[in-house]
């Protein structure tokens, strides 16, 4: 779906004037970045569930709302809903096929394909949230999933960077613990990325634009010099190799960037520069239940 995205996005102006209002247009536009399974599982192996941090040869490496924003785009102002939606006892999933789909459209398990979804719009919509949400099955959208795409499409402006990091942190406690499966790795590959600058590509990486977030810039650069394949750039060799160097932290690796929020977003993503050139977050959190939605 992420390539098919791409082509929404490219040739539907419509689409990504939605997707900007919606805050999603800079998170759709990102590559998926693939990694070696060896690299994936020791970058999960240093994540600590009970600090909600990564532990690097004894150093603590936070994952904040900063991190998230710098790289993906996604806005830190609005709504929270529930990470983990689960359709109300009066949702019906085969009223919402009929209301959002094609007429040969099928329910299966009580969720829907997002290819299936007839307008332009709401497939890009619900496709930018199945990802922000780590669904294990990107290709489906559930009928909770379809609430929030709903709520979108209606006006409701969520924080999705927010959003993302719950469930960042979540996935990577139940595969810390568990052994689940994670499906952030584009996004913890190029966490370590700039956090931990040993782990960067020696290649020459060009300035990120105002309207660019750091994972476009390591997508488009690593599918560059790989000849198309991201997947070249984070072998088990080169992790092996990178294991015999220390690790150089960097606590604010942002310093140098002028991206500070979608200028065609009708709302301020979170950002404000503080006196010391600091990224700071407004966010003043409620709690207010709405039905079976938590909001934040």
């Amino acid at each position: 779906m992420p390539g098919e995205l791409v082509d929404i996005i490219h040739e539907d102006r419509r689409v990504r004037s939605m997707l900007g209002i919606f805050g999603l247009l800079k998170f759709a536009e990102i590559p998926m970045i693939r990694s070696a399974g060896l690299l994936l599982n020791r970058l999960v192996g240093f994540w600590e569930p009970d600090l909600l941090a990564f532990r690097v040869q004894g150093e603590r490496v936070d994952l904040t709302l900063t991190d998230v924003y710098f790289l993906t785009g996604l806005p830190c102002l609005g709504r929270v809903a529930d990470t983990q939606p689960r359709g109300s006892a009066d949702l019906d999933i085969v009223d919402m096929a009929v209301r959002f789909c094609r007429d040969e459209a099928q329910v299966h398990r009580n969720a829907l394909l997002v290819a299936d979804l007839r307008e332009p719009v709401v497939r890009a919509t619900a496709a930018c949230i199945v990802r922000i949400l780590g669904s294990q099955a990107p290709e489906k959208v559930s009928g909770g999933q379809m609430q929030l795409v709903e709520r979108t499409l209606e006006g409701t402006y969520f924080a999705w960077g927010q959003m993302f990091l719950t469930c960042v942190q979540r996935q990577l406690t139940a595969a810390k613990e568990a052994g689940k499966g994670f499906c952030f790795g584009s996004f913890l590959c190029a966490f370590f990325m700039e956090r931990v600058p040993t782990l960067r590509p020696r290649v020459p990486v060009r300035a990120g634009g105002v309207r660019e977030p750091r994972m476009i810039r390591w997508g488009e650069m690593m599918r560059r010099r790989g000849g198309g394949d991201v997947g070249r750039y984070f072998t088990d060799e080169l992790y092996m190799q990178w294991l015999q160097l220390p690790l150089a932290l960097e606590d604010y690796p942002y310093r140098d960037m002028d991206y500070t929020g979608d200028p065609d977003a009708p709302r301020p993503a979170g950002q404000a520069w503080g006196p010391d050139g600091m990224f700071l977050l407004n966010c003043f959190v409620q709690f207010d239940i709405v039905d079976d939605i938590c909001v934040i």
